[in-house]
């Protein structure tokens, strides 16, 4: 078996999809435990999901948008807004677990059945070894559907036949046809540990704003989104 000996370099700056309404949160602190009480059954965890693809931030920010405006349960702000985080391993003093999962794999998809399975807050299938940090492929936008029909066809997480069974529906979108495959899916990077709050730093936030604003960044990569400075005391557009 080969013993693999890596090193995980983390990218200068990486995105987070999300709502106005809950800004003022990861102000406080990026990775709080309290902000994620209703997140559960993700694809590597309960944690504070990141990418380093803006527009795919964006995206993530749009759909929260829309679901939580079909939502009878909430009456925040839920004007999308992607944040802009700045990476400096150097201001944490520890090891680093991280677990990096590149292209697709068994235990890529493996992972992700576990803890779209279940998973919560209080409740985690890896036990008290869960990574501080998770790196990989997202899984498809249909994971949940996903999950349902596996449910419902009594398939079991530790069966070679069903795990294959949920690895192909992951990948796969039409019958027999792979139309999704590597970068394709999107990659993200998952922080688990409140700990890692000392390398992470908010640097600014963007607005979503379709009305064509002159203060709307004119890159076509951002475009559509104003930019916003954040210090710690005080913010400011650019």
């Amino acid at each position: 078996m080969a013993e693999i000996f890596s090193r995980f370099t983390f990218p200068d700056y990486v995105y987070h999809g999300t709502v106005r309404e809950y800004l003022n949160g990861y102000k406080d602190k990026l990775i709080n435990k309290e902000n994620l009480q209703h997140s559960f059954n993700k694809d590597f965890g309960t944690g504070l999901y990141t990418t380093i693809d803006f527009q795919q931030a964006a995206d993530w920010a749009r759909k929260l948008s829309n679901d939580l405006a079909l939502s009878d349960n909430f009456f925040g702000d839920d004007t999308p807004l992607v944040i802009v985080i700045k990476v400096e391993p150097d201001n944490y003093d520890g090891v680093v677990d991280v677990m990096d999962f590149r292209g697709e794999s068994s235990a890529w998809s493996n992972f992700i059945l576990k803890h779209r399975f279940k998973s919560s807050l209080d409740f985690d299938p890896c036990g008290d070894i869960h990574p501080q940090v998770v790196s990989g492929s997202m899984a498809d936008n249909d994971t949940g559907e996903v999950i349902k029909t596996f449910r419902t066809n009594g398939y079991r997480i530790d069966f070679v036949h069903d795990q294959l069974w949920f690895q192909n529906q992951i990948v796969y979108k039409q019958k027999h046809k792979r139309v999704l495959a590597g970068l394709e899916l999107g990659d993200q990077i998952a922080f688990f540990d409140e700990r890692l709050n000392d390398m992470l730093k908010l640097v600014g936030y963007c607005t979503g704003n379709d009305d064509n604003n002159t203060n709307n960044l004119e890159d076509t990569y951002w475009k559509g989104w104003m930019y916003h400075v954040y210090n710690g005391k005080s913010e400011s557009v650019r």
